[in-house]
């Protein structure tokens, strides 16, 4: 056999091998078809230039944390969380001290919902903050046995009903409420619009209108600085539901871009989780982010 043609054998061969001693193991990237502008930040009703871990419903899954998934399709950008029937109506959000400004939307309607439901964080990212203090409203009560609370009406189209409000942590000291109401709903309030509504500065709707505020534990978002400052868009590996950084290079990597020197692994994404395909001259495209 030819000498030359034996060598050029013995490298081809020889290729596979090298690359699994040369190639780092913690460079765990994959080929990605994901455009960087599907995950760039986006406004949400009022709100502005929302990022990771955020989502907008108009956005592929991978944009963001699933407990974080926010719909943009009114004025008023809304949040629901997994398990609960309930939609919270978004009113400030600061991604920096990691805190929400949240509005019961049934209770924004009316003081008088269709359903009844008590506020729990139980199964959520999310925390009750030191501004918060937690508030009964009782319906269907005997009038006769509440003297002295705050009471409250609402006029709906085709009944008109009446309630009361107290905080939860008298609800034992004043009455016993399950004996004398039909029903008593758990909901957060401010601890300043409570104050308001004993020196009767507002109503209890302008309470409930004010809403609650919600904290939240770092999701990564260390991780996603690194991502944005090495020139890629923060998201989310939605099948080991681990972080990912989209990089101009149409790969995923763990942390970064530049994941080669940041020790960080993570498994491959099969290629069906991105939902955009990559162009095919990415130079001329101008929604990738170079």
């Amino acid at each position: 056999m030819n000498s030359s043609v034996f060598s050029l054998c013995s490298f081809l061969l020889l290729v596979p091998i090298l690359s699994l001693i040369l190639v780092p193991s913690h460079v765990n990237c994959f080929k990605t078809d994901v455009r960087l502008g599907s995950c760039q930040p986006f406004d949400c009703g009022k709100l502005k230039g929302i990022s990771y871990p955020f989502r907008g419903n108009h956005q592929p899954d991978s944009c963001g944390h699933p407990e974080f998934v926010l719909d943009c399709q009114s004025d008023d950008a809304h949040l629901v969380f997994d398990g609960m029937s309930q939609r919270f109506r978004v009113l400030e959000l600061d991604q920096t001290a990691r805190t929400l400004n949240l509005a019961i939307t049934d209770l924004s309607d009316s003081t008088c919902p269709d359903k009844f439901s008590n506020i729990s964080l139980e199964s959520t990212p999310f925390s009750f903050t030191a501004k918060d203090q937690m508030a009964a409203l009782l319906y269907d009560c005997d009038q006769t046995k509440h003297p002295g609370q705050t009471r409250f009406s609402c006029d709906r189209s085709n009944f008109s009903r009446s309630g009361y409000f107290m905080m939860e942590a008298d609800l034992g000291y004043e009455f016993p409420p399950r004996l004398s109401c039909g029903v008593t709903v758990l909901v957060p309030v401010m601890e300043k619009a409570v104050g308001k509504l004993m020196s009767k500065e507002v109503d209890v709707e302008e309470v409930l209108d004010e809403g609650f505020e919600v904290s939240w534990s770092s999701i990564e978002e260390e991780k996603c600085r690194d991502c944005i400052v090495s020139g890629g868009k923060c998201g989310r590996n939605t099948t080991v539901y681990e972080f990912s950084c989209f990089c101009p290079d149409y790969k995923a990597y763990a942390w970064s871009c530049s994941s080669s020197t940041t020790g960080t692994t993570q498994d491959m994404v099969p290629a069906s989780d991105p939902v955009y395909p990559a162009p095919s001259d990415a130079a001329g495209d101008s929604s990738v982010i170079a």
